[in-house]
């Protein structure tokens, strides 16, 4: 760990690792893709 990060940056590095998480997990990959083709089919 870095002595003296904010707060805020170790949030949001803990969230974008949690979010690596989970599209690394194979079982999820169907819901991701799922999730960004109606993303995409949204714009």
């Amino acid at each position: 760990m870095v002595t003296g990060a904010d707060p805020a940056d170790a949030a949001a590095a803990t969230e974008r690792l949690g979010a690596v998480g989970f599209v690394a997990k194979p079982f999820d990959l169907d819901t991701l893709l799922d999730v960004v083709g109606r993303h995409a089919a949204g714009r």
